[in-house]
C-alpha cells in the first residue's frame, strides 16, 4: 500500500525497523486514507501483506482514537472500514493482525496462559487512548503508570 510507504518515509525509514506502531505518528489525512483502502482491499478475503500491514497500523490507531474503556472486540474496527460483524471472520482478523505485526516487526502478545492477544498487541501498539486520557479519572492513572515505566515518577 502507497500510505504505508508514505509513512515510513514520513519518518525518514524506507522499512519498518521494529517501533511502537503509535510512534508513526498517524496524521488524520493518512488515517483517512488507510480507512478507505482498506475498505476496498479487505473487503476481498485476501491477506496481502501490504494490506496486513495498513490494517494493522490504521486498528492500532483506530482503538488509541475510539476506545473509551470496557471491553475490546473487533466489530468496531471492521465496522469502521464498512465491514459488519456477519462479514469477517476471527480467523481472517488473526492473520491480518499476524502478518501486519510481521510487516512491522513487531511482536503479538502472549498471556503468561499461552493466549495470543491480538485485540490487546493492536491496543498497545497504538498508545494510550485518547478518550482515557480525557476522562479524569483514568488520565491521572495513565500519567502515574507512564511515569513509573520512565522513572519520571516520584510516587511510592
Amino acid at each position: 500500500m502507497k500510505i504505508v510507504r508514505d509513512i515510513l518515509a514520513r519518518n525518514e525509514l524506507e522499512e519498518a525497523d521494529g517501533r511502537p506502531l503509535h510512534t508513526y505518528n498517524v496524521t488524520d489525512e493518512e488515517f483517512q486514507k488507510l480507512q478507505n483502502l482498506l475498505t476496498l482491499r479487505i473487503d476481498t478475503g485476501q491477506v496481502l501483506k501490504s494490506t496486513a500491514a495498513g490494517f494493522v497500523i490504521y486498528a492500532s490507531e483506530f482503538i488509541r482514537r475510539t476506545f473509551s474503556g470496557g471491553s475490546i472486540s473487533w466489530t468496531p474496527v471492521f465496522n469502521s472500514i464498512g465491514i459488519g460483524p456477519q462479514d469477517f471472520e476471527q480467523p481472517f482478523a488473526r492473520k491480518l493482525t499476524d502478518e501486519g505485526l510481521h510487516s512491522w516487526h513487531r511482536r503479538l502478545r502472549v498471556s503468561e496462559g499461552g493466549i495470543h492477544q491480538y485485540l490487546y498487541t493492536l491496543m498497545a501498539e497504538g498508545g494510550l487512548p485518547d478518550a482515557l486520557m480525557a476522562d479524569p479519572r483514568t488520565a491521572r492513572m495513565a500519567s502515574v503508570t507512564s511515569g513509573r515505566k520512565r522513572g519520571r515518577c516520584a510516587c511510592v
